[in-house]
């Protein structure tokens, strides 16, 4: 009499299993089948096994279901397989691998908000995507230990708390950007399920804000690696601490030489108007010397306005031969808002001049600020 199979449907039955390399398989149609891996460290794991094509695709769950979640959940899978190996001949613009939906995403991201926004997530995904393992990897057939393996290789090589932090802080922000291209991919029905990387978990208590700060030996050794006129733009930014953004809106009637003042534009219906400083007056009185009032004060070499594209990679040279390969232009920003919150000046003026909430800087800048609370407490009141 032949020995009945193993089951794996209820619970009581799963912690009877002997335990076993191989995963014990049930079968739920001809050629899909849900199997249970046992452990001898704890409850055991859901995978999944699909033949198609000539070849078998897998798939792990990372949660701990029950017998019809799993199954649920490996049917969903296999169906997203098999629609995700077809699609490219129906659809030759229907994003398949991981890298196509990046992509595609990144499309999406600079119509509806820009080229600003569409640039930070393609610099992630060239560094880390584009032509990589995950990048190939078929978007029906991606599995949550792809993804998860992709966020925590980002640390290696940190050493000490703070760079680890650091590091990990990053890998988070690489990773939401990932999942949005992903989620973007499912609300178009490239990819049924968003099971695979909605389960992957972010790095916890890390995000502390970028450092960011030049030192004023950096500061100057970075401006003179840049050409004249990135260099005159890049000065300017850092006397002045606002967004790129704002500066390339700025233009010679924007600037008052009489008062030292200059209205800066975030959009089409905001503005606000800062005082400038005795070596900003210099550079702006220079720049708005004998040109239209409508001339943009900042212009390339070819007399155009800065955008991200013109100048990206040249930034990217001059941090090289600096020998400061992590710094970016919103650096600037970053640096003059801490020299001013360490030099003393209140947290509210600081908010106000740079366009920001007192909220954004606290979060971001408050341990700055801790040295105001030692002196108060150094104050005897009684």
């Amino acid at each position: 009499m032949a020995t009945p199979k193993p089951s794996i449907q209820s619970r009581t039955a799963r912690a009877k299993l002997a335990h076993q390399n191989e995963p014990y398989w049930h079968s739920l149609r001809r050629g899909l089948h849900l199997g249970y891996r046992t452990s001898t460290l704890g409850p055991g794991t859901w995978v999944g096994r699909l033949y198609l094509d000539k070849r078998y695709h897998h798939t792990t769950l990372e949660e701990q279901a029950e017998f019809d979640e799993a199954r649920k959940a490996v049917e969903q899978w296999a169906d997203a397989v098999v629609k995700g190996t077809g699609k490219r001949a129906d659809d030759p613009t229907a994003p398949v691998t991981v890298e196509d939906a990046c992509r595609k995403y990144v499309e999406d991201l600079e119509n509806r908000k820009g080229k600003r926004s569409a640039y930070d997530a393609s610099n992630r995904f060239e560094r880390l995507v584009y032509g990589k393992p995950i990048g190939k990897t078929v978007l029906a057939l991606l599995e949550s230990k792809q993804v998860t393996g992709w966020h925590r290789n980002q640390t290696k090589g940190a050493e000490g708390e703070d760079d680890l932090r650091k590091a990990r802080d990053s890998a988070n922000r690489n990773l939401k950007s990932l999942k949005a291209a992903l989620n973007f991919a499912r609300d178009n029905k490239w990819v049924d399920s968003d099971l695979q990387w909605k389960v992957v978990k972010y790095f916890e208590k890390v995000d502390m804000g970028r450092d960011g700060f030049l030192t004023v030996e950096q500061r100057n050794h970075l401006l003179n690696c840049m050409p004249e006129d990135l260099r005159l733009f890049a000065t300017a930014l850092v006397l002045l601490g606002c967004r790129p953004g704002e500066l390339v809106k700025a233009r010679v009637s924007d600037y008052n030489p009489h008062s030292g003042t200059l209205i800066l534009r975030p959009s089409k219906t905001k503005s606000r108007t800062i005082t400038l400083s005795t070596k900003a007056r210099e550079l702006f009185d220079a720049q708005a010397k004998d040109r239209g009032r409508d001339a943009y004060l900042f212009v390339t070499d070819h007399h155009k306005k800065w955008t991200v594209d013109a100048w990206h990679s040249r930034f990217v040279k001059a941090r090289e031969k600096a020998g400061l390969p992590e710094a970016v232009l919103y650096f600037t920003r970053h640096t003059f808002i801490t020299e001013l919150l360490t030099k003393g000046v209140p947290i509210l003026d600081v908010a106000k001049f740079t366009g920001t909430s007192v909220k954004h800087i606290d979060r971001n800048y408050g341990h700055l600020t801790k040295e105001g609370q030692d002196r108060i407490n150094r104050v005897a009141i009684l």
